[in-house]
């Protein structure tokens, strides 16, 4: 992967969690509707991107540099719960906070469906909130109901992990129960995510290179796809000709005929874009680091915005629908996130360190 094309991958992640981010700021009970609903149209879009991202990232450290069970186990825990660990304990102090100064704001459906729980942590913390087999439907930790698609890229994980490293025959037949388990919005969407490490393997195939005019064309039609995609997309059966793909704490049916819209125009996206983006990075130091920093925040961002913002929204000191208030809840949470992203940072390190020390215990002598 060139230096260019990871840093165009960086920002690429960081505009999809901003694009989470107005899907929820854009919501009446958040901002009034002070802001233009079609920013807030490119919510399920972006974790449509963020799956198949995924997919194809998870290709490119297994073909690199996790090559053992140990190594790509210790690092997918530590991805996931350097976050989760922290986004858990500010969501139960964000909403207790709120709920003191405005219990009102927090009786809407979008702000909190359920009552906090414990078992809407514990779902949250150990990955199964979507998990239809235990009838959760789409229980989350208090407000933060971004946690829902937390389900999925842990069961892809662990599906990569069991596919790579067991035996065969094991392996699927444990994928398989995993997925009848988890139910059919999971293992539909899976697709997805198969995409993307299918298009990183696939990266050397002649049938995906492009000359660089073409690339260029064809990134061009991908960008103004993804653009349009949420927006051609509330034209066409909402309810996928008959078929519900419950997810999220709503228990809302997927519109699994965007995701294949979202998906296919990605897909292009990163074909061309590994050609337009090929070789190093010419843009300067300062601009690198940016990128990085910024791509950095994308998973904090995605985890912590939520919970965060519905505080902030109850109590902020500017009236509903202005665009002062609007404002100021952007500022406060972005600067939150910068704040927290470094103890993220850290916690995935001690994580590593400490599995690390773990299966080096468990050798024998």
């Amino acid at each position: 992967m060139t230096a260019s094309f990871s840093l165009y991958l960086d920002l690429i992640r960081f505009l999809a969690s901003l694009a989470v981010f107005f899907d929820h700021l854009a919501s009446r009970e958040i901002s009034g509707g002070v802001i233009p609903t079609v920013m807030g149209i490119y919510g399920q879009a972006a974790v449509t991107i963020f799956f198949l991202l995924s997919g194809y990232v998870i290709s490119f450290v297994v073909q690199s540099r996790e090559k053992e069970f140990k190594i790509f186990a210790i690092n997918r825990v530590a991805r996931l719960y350097s976050v989760i660990l922290i986004a858990l304990p500010l969501t139960l102090i964000f909403d207790a906070l709120g709920m003191h100064f405005s219990p009102v704001f927090y009786e809407q459906k979008k702000i909190l469906s359920d009552p906090e729980s414990l078992a809407g942590y514990l779902t949250s913390f150990f990955f199964i909130n979507e998990y239809k087999i235990f009838g959760v439907k789409g229980l989350v930790a208090g407000t933060n109901g971004p946690l829902w698609s937390l389900s999925f890229e842990a069961t892809y994980y662990v599906a990569c992990g069991l596919l790579l490293f067991a035996k065969r025959w094991v392996a699927v037949a444990l994928v398989l129960l995993m997925l009848a388990c988890a139910g059919p919005t999971i293992t539909v969407l899976a697709t997805v995510w198969l995409l993307g490490w299918a298009l990183h393997r696939s990266a050397g195939n002649s049938i995906f290179r492009m000359k660089s005019r073409f690339a260029r064309i064809m990134f061009f039609v991908s960008v103004v796809g993804l653009i349009i995609a949420p927006l051609v997309s509330r034209y066409l059966p909402y309810d996928n000709f008959g078929l519900f793909f419950p997810f999220g704490r709503n228990g809302s049916n997927r519109n699994i005929l965007q995701d294949i819209i979202v998906s296919s125009f990605f897909a292009l996206n990163i074909i061309s874009a590994k050609v337009v983006f090929d070789g190093p990075a010419n843009v300067k130091d300062g601009t690198q680091n940016l990128i990085k920093r910024l791509g950095a925040l994308t998973f904090p961002l995605y985890c912590i915005h939520f919970p965060l913002m519905c505080l902030l929204a109850a109590t902020a000191p500017f009236a509903h629908g202005s665009l002062l208030k609007v404002i100021y809840i952007t500022i406060l949470c972005l600067c939150f996130i910068i704040f927290v992203t470094p103890a993220c940072d850290q916690l995935k390190l001690w994580i590593r360190k400490a599995l690390k020390g773990s299966f080096l215990a468990a050798k024998p002598a």
